[in-house]
């Protein structure tokens, strides 16, 4: 009787030099995509009268170091609605973003990507005449595919398919 037999050792793995570059990868995707989502939203054309629509980006642009260049077309003004003189500085004033990453939030595995603003040109068509996008208009915008298409691409070329890692919309 002739017999063969031979077998593989398992296969040694760091889990946690692997989670820790797991969480770097992806704690790095979350900022390439919130630069993307950025740069499309600019592409897209942010109202410019005041500079104060455009203004509520340039906080979330210095973080990220994108360039959000604004160059006022009309002098400020005090508005009624707003409660403020609208220049580019309330504009800044009226935004908030949160970036969960892994430097933020070390060894959680929670990847957030927040921005938001209370600047009324963003809110509703009554208070901006031009051909911008407002209210849920703008939520859809090529940005937030923008976003979602690099997270995509950068999961695909950076992670191994063996971890098999989905993106999920929360």
């Amino acid at each position: 009787m002739l017999r063969f037999g031979k077998g593989l050792q398992a296969v040694q793995m760091n889990r946690v030099d692997v989670s820790r570059r797991t969480d770097r990868i992806l704690g790095q995707t979350i900022r390439e995509a919130a630069r993307k989502w950025l740069r499309a939203w600019l592409a897209e054309g942010v109202p410019v009268e005041t500079g104060m629509a455009k203004g509520t980006l340039r906080p979330l642009g210095r973080f990220l170091r994108v360039s959000v260049n604004i160059r006022p077309i009309r002098k400020p003004y005090y508005s009624h609605l707003e409660e403020t003189i609208q220049d580019v500085g309330a504009g800044e004033a009226k935004s908030e973003f949160e970036i969960k990453d892994d430097k933020s939030d070390p060894g959680s595995f929670i990847y957030e990507f927040q921005w938001s603003t209370t600047v009324l040109h963003y809110m509703e068509h009554e208070f901006y005449n031009g051909a911008a996008m407002v209210g849920r208009d703008a939520l859809n915008n090529p940005a937030t595919d923008a976003f979602f298409a690099q997270v995509d691409r950068a999961i695909e070329r950076r992670l191994p398919v063996s971890l098999n890692l989905t993106v999920v919309d929360v």
